[in-house]
């Protein structure tokens, strides 16, 4: 039975002490002093065999003792291992957070300064803004008032031009205006002056000054002064028309109708000149030249690229055509030809040409404007030649027959 005892004491010892993860509690030492107090009545009986048996409770008591020592002590250990790894935590993470705390500051600062220089570029880019919108708005100012001034100085020029009686003061102020719209403006009031003019000196003179030299940007003026002389040049001489003379019977026109006819017949002859002289350099690319409803006299036009004009209704009236090249011609509708060699071109069109011989033909009766033999034969020869494709020079190119060629 005290064997048993024992061994359950010394379970309970041996449990004690293996599975003790906290300090001693009271029933560790209440065994103990169970254990001692067992002891101390087997020594009190003086047998020798319960002498043994106190010693070996007293042994196992203070082996209780030592285990419970060893416990506290483990539990102290531990305990402070704990609070060393929790301190050892708390100090990690302090020292992360005191070693972020730096570069915390470096990105706060960085942020900042970033904020501060997209700040900064802003405010520049918006006064720089202001800057350019009051510059424009400036500038606007400047172009209105400016062309309110100009405005003002183009009305006053038209008034002193149309009261004033010297052609070159006109001409002056005509040609101050280079820039559009005054440009356009100033020109179609140049054309009135024109026909108001009473001299042919006086037209000579005020052409020259503003419309020389003339070129293809001014063509819709020169047409405008064309057109309208030639109307007043048939208005004239349509009731003197002989037909038996085929010309005017200048003894019909009164003395005044007959200085008007004569002015108009200089007109006509003056500008078509200038018109040949300007048909004789090569019109811009994608120009269309209108030469439709014009009166075409006297034109030396040989050996001219004529290039693609609209010659509907227009009135070739004593036109040197000797190697002109005129194939790329396809408006031509009433168009009139009088004292022109047309068979004399170089090349036409083959619409232009069936035309002209059905309208055209020669006409023995008529005098020609051609440096070449003109007959019956001639005619047939040549239109069979233009059918045919024409010959290989002409227009553009040299002529094989001495007649220059336009050089443009």
């Amino acid at each position: 039975m005290r064997a048993i005892i024992c061994s359950i004491i010394l379970l309970a010892f041996w449990t004690t002490a293996t599975q003790a993860q906290t300090p001693a509690d009271t029933t560790t030492q209440r065994e103990a002093a169970q254990l001692r107090a067992t002891a101390d009545k087997l020594l009190a009986d003086a047998n020798p065999d319960d002498a043994a048996k106190a010693a070996a409770l007293l042994e196992k008591a203070a082996a209780l003792d030592q285990q419970q020592a060893t416990a506290e002590k483990l539990a102290m250990e531990r305990l402070k291992l704990k609070h060393e790894l929790e301190a050892s935590d708390q100090s990690h993470w302090l020292a992360a957070f005191v070693n972020f705390i730096p570069l915390a500051t470096t990105i706060i600062l960085a942020g900042t300064l970033i904020f501060q220089i997209s700040q900064a570029r802003s405010e520049r880019q918006d006064k720089q803004k202001e800057r350019e919108d009051e510059a424009r708005d400036k500038q606007l100012e400047r172009e209105f008032n400016a062309k309110d001034k100009e405005d003002q100085r183009f009305m006053d020029a038209l008034n002193d031009i149309q009261t004033s009686e010297h052609i070159s003061t006109a001409a002056a102020l005509i040609n101050t205006f280079q820039d559009e719209p005054y440009k356009t403006r100033i020109l179609n009031m140049a054309v009135t002056l024109l026909l108001s003019r009473k001299t042919m000196d006086e037209f000579e003179r005020l052409f020259l000054d503003v419309m020389n030299p003339l070129t293809y940007d001014k063509m819709p003026q020169m047409q405008s002064l064309c057109r309208q002389v030639d109307a007043n040049y048939f208005q004239v001489s349509t009731p003197t028309w002989d037909d038996n003379l085929g010309d005017n019977d200048l003894t019909k026109f009164s003395p005044e109708d007959r200085k008007t006819f004569d002015l108009l017949n200089a007109q006509q002859l003056f500008l078509s000149s200038k018109l040949g002289a300007l048909l004789r350099t090569r019109a811009p690319g994608n120009t269309q030249v209108d030469l439709s409803k014009l009166v075409l006299r006297e034109m030396d036009l040989s050996g001219v690229d004529l290039g693609s004009p609209n010659v509907a209704a227009a009135n070739w009236t004593y036109c040197n055509l000797d190697g002109a090249d005129m194939s790329a011609i396809t408006q031509f509708d009433n168009s009139r030809m009088s004292q022109t060699a047309w068979w004399h071109a170089a090349r036409v069109s083959q619409p232009f040409i069936d035309f002209l011989v059905k309208k055209v033909p020669y006409n023995p009766r008529e005098r020609y404007n051609s440096a070449l033999p003109v007959s019956q034969q001639d005619f047939d020869s040549s239109v069979a030649k233009l059918r045919a494709g024409g010959t290989e020079v002409g227009g553009s190119r040299a002529r094989a027959t001495g007649i220059p060629a336009s050089t443009t």
